[in-house]
């Protein structure tokens, strides 16, 4: 999983941001059985996050998202895509 994002704030309210890359990976366990084969995420301080982790397995479906927390004046939200 190999990551490179950079978030941008346009108001001088915000006073910090913090990106968060979470990954899930579902495929063959064991012998034989299907389940989650990786789960992890990545964190980043300040505007950007760029880095990368390596799994192994055999891979059929996988989810990737991101969350973004934002400190501002007024108080903290999420965004999540």
């Amino acid at each position: 999983m190999g990551v490179s994002i950079r978030v941008g704030a346009t108001s001088n309210r915000v006073t910090s941001v913090k990106p968060k890359i979470n990954h899930d990976a579902y495929g063959v366990v064991g012998s034989g059985g299907i389940g989650k084969v990786y789960s992890g995420n990545m964190s980043g301080t300040g505007y950007s996050l760029s880095g990368s982790k390596k799994y192994t397995g055999l891979v059929a479906y996988s989810a990737t998202w991101v969350e973004v927390t934002v400190n501002h004046t007024g108080g903290t939200f999420v965004l999540s895509y």
